[in-house]
């Protein structure tokens, strides 16, 4: 049998919220690729897991992906069993995965997927918005190239939108949001969605901006916009 590669879902913040299976498959394979071997890393110790760490993030060299589909390709000890993990949630949603899947995929490599935890469900099951069952993913949103020309489409998008941000781009983005859809769009914002300080806010862009300047901003956001 070829090298298998295991896209494993690990959680999103609380460390509990990971399958058995994740780790079951994480216990029995060679390798363990990671987008921040850091985190991951926290992982394994609290499991009390020990494997072999890569990393592998955006900006990893085109020869550290090239490698290791290389080692996994042929079939070598160490890279029979390999297993991704994101620093938080289930692979390929906004993070170096979709690259790794590819190119395992030009050489024939079996990948199997583990679903699990994902910021982006998670935020839509805790809205108590009727999202009509569309919505609209945009990830991480451009920090400047490409942001105005982005913020001009979504003018005519009638969907509701998911976004992820950081502390540093909350207030920005949600001003610019204000900028196109009024100060009354609908918003449901997770912080720290299942971690200890885990905080829901739900309101209009006006009503929970308010909330989120009289706070000392922490942590990474999960934002559900609704245009109307």
């Amino acid at each position: 049998m070829g090298s298998i590669l295991y896209i494993v879902a690990g959680p999103i913040g609380n460390l509990s919220d990971i399958s058995l299976r994740a780790l079951e498959t994480i216990k029995s394979s060679d390798l363990v690729v990671a987008e921040d071997t850091r985190v991951t890393r926290k992982l394994l110790n609290h499991y009390r897991i020990d494997k072999p760490l890569l990393s592998l993030r955006e900006r990893s060299s085109d020869k550290v992906l090239s490698d290791l589909i290389d080692n996994m390709a042929r079939g070598r000890e160490g890279f029979k069993s390999v297993a991704y993990l994101t620093d938080a949630g289930t692979p390929g949603v906004s993070d170096p995965g979709g690259k790794l899947v590819a190119a395992a995929r030009q050489k024939d490599i079996n990948i199997v997927p583990l679903p699990g935890p994902s910021a982006l469900t998670t935020i839509l099951q805790i809205s108590g918005i009727n999202t009509k069952n569309r919505v609209l993913f945009l990830g991480f949103l451009p920090k400047k190239k490409g942001r105005k020309t982005l913020f001009n489409w979504l003018k005519t998008n009638p969907l509701p939108v998911v976004i992820f941000e950081d502390k540093h781009r909350i207030t920005k983005t949600l001003n610019d949001f204000s900028s196109i859809w009024g100060d009354e769009a609908q918003v449901v914002i997770g912080r720290e969605l299942t971690k200890k300080f885990e905080q829901i806010l739900v309101g209009n862009i006006k009503t929970v901006s308010n909330q989120l300047s009289s706070k000392s901003l922490k942590g990474e956001f999960t934002i559900l916009i609704v245009p109307w």
